[in-house]
């Protein structure tokens, strides 16, 4: 859900709360600099003047030296789409006009915080995006010219190709919880994962809890050395008064022996399962050893920038691929005998060739290699 969107599915209420939250910007007829996802009023009064008092948000940059309020209009409230001359405005959407404004009756909800969860949008460097839309023309053409927005790119092109990025190479969140012998678990998925990649337990102490696994003493005593029952360990000054214990090679084996054993009947008792749900967003599983529970997150990103720097044009070339294919289908459905209309099979082409090079690559890359030993 976009910033707009969120906004929209806001009350008229929670748009004024929201106006307010931003810093209750207020604009007149001498702006002409306007940044995007800002939210203003606009307070400019004059005889043609019909939005005044009107609550805008800005879905991009721009700036024109010769913006004039004068002769716009509301086109469609549940758009906010406004025009002049017949001519829509692309970057300035009215949320609340003068009227839902005057009626709200309730008192600001300091509570509210606007867009949560909203707008994900890609952050990529406006060079970086012009790299990926050199084929289709820009920056010799503007991005309205080519039927789609800047926001519109970002999210049906350019956040695809991401995503089939990090689905091969994800970002990685390390999170570890401590585990008793408490048998089942589960751990929710995080919101910002998309699955975890590797959830594995090492045994061992340091945890802050109590074991009631009936095989917790053997594996103490089979691992832990003096102090659980078992010899003690060599070299200790605790024991002996500081002389090595086992100076003799049979005594030594009897000690690596009786460990062993310990050990070996600890491994043959232990039950480890783990499954990840997807369907539930769960990592569900049993063990009966005490441990640390190790969860590697996959974790996407929306930022263009985490993207290694010698991955970042294969990355670039699947976006490409994505946007040639969306315009070649767009033009498609216009009729071939209709003057001027390019011919879009180049555009379709090379989205392929694009695409196929780019995946196989990320496919070759990540192939599992088996070392036996």
């Amino acid at each position: 859900m976009t910033k707009l969107e969120a906004l929209f599915s806001y009350t008229p209420a929670q748009r004024r709360d929201a106006w307010i939250s931003l810093g209750s910007q207020q604009v007149d007829g001498y702006t002409k600099v306007f940044i995007k996802g800002t939210l203003f009023r606009l307070v400019e009064t004059g005889p043609t003047i019909t939005l005044n008092g009107c609550v805008f948000y800005v879905t991009e940059n721009f700036t024109d030296s010769t913006f004039e309020w004068e002769g716009y209009s509301l086109d469609d409230p549940a758009t906010g789409s406004i025009s002049k001359n017949s001519i829509s405005h692309p970057y300035l959407k009215c949320v609340l006009t003068q009227a839902e404004f005057n009626a709200i009756t309730t008192d600001f909800d300091p509570a509210f915080i606007p867009f949560q969860g909203a707008d994900q949008s890609v952050i990529i460097d406006d060079l970086d995006l012009e790299n990926i839309l050199f084929e289709v023309g820009v920056p010799f053409m503007e991005y309205e010219e080519l039927e789609y927005t800047r926001e519109e790119i970002l999210r049906n092109a350019v956040w695809p190709a991401m995503k089939e990025y990090f689905k091969w190479f994800p970002i990685i969140e390390l999170e570890t919880h401590p585990m008793g012998a408490g048998g089942k678990f589960e751990i929710d998925i995080p919101p910002y994962a998309y699955t975890a990649q590797r959830v594995y337990l090492i045994p061992g102490f340091g945890m802050d809890v109590y074991s009631r696994n009936p095989f917790y003493m053997s594996w103490a005593q089979g691992n832990s050395g003096f102090g659980f029952g078992t010899s003690p360990v060599i070299g200790s000054p605790m024991a002996h008064r500081g002389r090595q214990r086992f100076v003799d090679i049979q005594g030594f084996s009897t000690y690596i022996l009786e460990r062993a054993a310990r050990q070996g009947a600890v491994n043959y008792a232990k039950r480890t399962r783990i499954r990840i749900s997807i369907q539930k967003r769960k990592v569900i599983g049993f063990a009966n050893q005490i441990g640390n529970l190790e969860i590697e997150w996959a974790v996407n990103s929306n930022d263009w920038n985490d993207i290694p720097y010698q991955r970042q044009s294969e990355v670039r070339d699947l976006a490409k691929a994505y946007i040639l294919r969306g315009l070649a289908m767009l033009r498609k459905q216009t009729p071939k005998d209709v003057p001027g209309i390019l011919n879009v099979d180049d555009f379709l082409s090379r989205a392929v060739e694009l695409e196929k090079t780019t995946l196989d690559n990320l496919r070759s890359a990540t192939k599992a290699v088996v070392v036996r030993s």
